[in-house]
């Protein structure tokens, strides 16, 4: 495969929008330019604190997960609320998929 060599002029405002598109992704200056070109999607990074928290969410999710297993030998009771937090943990991974 061949490669040629590409000058793209941008004024001002069509650099200012490169840089900030380039602080939103991963990817370089190059690798956004190619995305387009090619028609893909340019990813978006995912800030830290998000990635903490679905990584908290996912734990309790395991934990109501063995709850359950345990629950199912207790009482029906303890089952049904287990039931109603694992639920609530759905809806609240739901609404920070949201937010990305």
């Amino acid at each position: 495969m061949s490669s040629t060599k590409l000058v793209i002029r941008l004024n001002d405002e069509e650099r200012a929008k490169l840089d900030k598109l380039k602080e939103k992704t991963l990817l370089t200056q190059k690798g956004i330019i190619r995305n387009i070109l090619l028609g893909y999607n340019i990813p978006v990074k995912v800030p830290d604190s998000y990635t903490n928290f679905m990584r908290h969410i996912n734990s309790l999710s395991y934990y109501t997960f063995k709850l359950k297993v345990q629950a199912d030998i207790a009482s029906a009771n303890q089952l049904d609320q287990i039931e109603q937090l694992d639920h609530n943990i759905e809806e609240i991974m739901k609404l920070a998929l949201s937010f990305i």
